[in-house]
């Protein structure tokens, strides 16, 4: 549903007694929420200025010119105009500016419209996490390799408690950029079989981060 739709849907229904709360919240559809948005559309567009002229030799300026960039451009910043969240502001700027460098910049290349839709599921703290797992990934992956487990020396590499470790990975997962594996592991003192679970970035989150990313 597009917020004009969802606008005229509360127009349309007739509350004889509206709980006051609940109206106050309703109304915040019209000049507030324009000026929010617009506001929060103009910090991710002086972020995306400032990070093209700093990378200005890397940019592909002739795909600037194309449909595809145009098109992208304008998808994302409704993105960003229907989010209003702060802390997803330089993902927003990074995709688009990224997707205009050399070696991203290509017309035929759909993925940049899917890593939009993910960042809709994340914020910059997820992806941090995400960016520091993304060192454990499914590509190449062989027995040997060791996923993430949440032990103590890992969380400090991650920067995380358990607590939020077991959250980030389970909710990363259901987003499809992290999976978790059995994993068995035979114990030399006592020859017992030892299970336990092991979490890897999927070669899809690999790519996510690294197109995402700062440059």
């Amino acid at each position: 549903m597009e917020d004009k739709d969802l606008i005229k849907a509360v127009e349309d229904a007739t509350l004889d007694n509206m709980f006051p709360l609940l109206k106050s919240a309703l109304s915040f559809g019209d000049a507030a929420k324009e000026t929010q948005s617009k506001r929060f559309i103009q910090d991710v567009v002086v972020e995306i200025n400032t990070k093209l002229w700093r990378l200005e030799q890397r940019v592909d300026k002739e795909y600037m010119k194309t449909e595809d960039f145009v098109n992208f451009l304008h998808k994302t910043l409704l993105k960003v105009a229907l989010d209003l969240r702060k802390e997803k502001m330089m993902l927003f700027a990074n995709i688009i500016v990224n997707s205009t460098l050399i070696g991203n910049a290509n017309p035929e290349d759909g993925r940049k419209y899917l890593f939009d839709e993910t960042i809709d599921k994340i914020d910059e703290r997820l992806f941090e996490f995400l960016l520091r797992a993304s060192s454990r990934g499914l590509d190449g992956l062989g027995l040997e390799d060791k996923g993430w487990r949440g032990t103590d020396d890992e969380l400090k590499l991650l920067g995380v408690d358990d607590r939020t470790f077991q959250f980030n990975a389970e909710y990363l997962l259901s987003v499809g950029v992290m999976v978790r594996l059995p994993k068995f592991e035979l114990k030399g003192e006592t020859g017992h079989l030892m299970y336990h679970e092991e979490y890897f970035v999927t070669q899809y989150g690999r790519e996510f981060v690294e197109y995402v990313r700062e440059q």
